[in-house]
């Protein structure tokens, strides 16, 4: 997992076949680096393999919620199942050529990721001056986090 992906991003760049990404754009900056080219590569590997196991996590997760709220809710799974006959064929599988067509379904997704985020979609913050929040004082220099969770149920946003 942490030599493969950085060996067929060499490879496919060597052999011109190379797709944008993170691991490649990396590689194309080995030259350019003042560090020692094995160290580099080195921190290469470790680096897009911490955001590897990162992506199967938050994926994971975001499949056994969506299994979950298909056996909430079966009249929305029926409905976009429905969809996807009707724009991809029974028993086909969907591509990138078909997103723009599949509305329903991709607003289910949509609505899961803003109903049960599986990951924080805020970055903290540090804030540069005081403030004071609902009567509560905060002072210059703290880290804070916006509450996505209540920005995604609000209904005056």
């Amino acid at each position: 997992m942490r030599d493969k992906p950085v060996e067929v991003a060499k490879n496919n760049l060597k052999n011109g076949d190379a797709r944008s990404s993170m691991i490649s754009a990396l590689i194309e900056n080995l030259e350019n680096n003042s560090a020692r080219p094995d160290d580099y590569e080195d921190i290469i590997k470790r680096v897009t393999g911490v955001a590897y196991i990162a992506a199967v996590d938050t994926v994971n997760g975001v499949l056994l919620h969506f299994l979950y709220t298909m056996l909430l809710h079966p009249e929305v799974q029926k409905r976009a199942q429905e969809e996807l006959d009707e724009v991809v064929g029974s028993g086909a599988l969907p591509s990138f050529e078909d997103f723009g067509r599949l509305k329903y379904t991709r607003a289910v997704f949509q609505e899961l990721l803003r109903w049960n985020a599986v990951a924080p979609s805020a970055l903290p913050h540090v804030l540069n001056v005081d403030d004071v929040v609902n009567g509560y004082f905060i002072p210059k220099g703290t880290i804070v986090f916006g509450n996505t969770w209540s920005l995604l149920r609000s209904k005056s946003v």
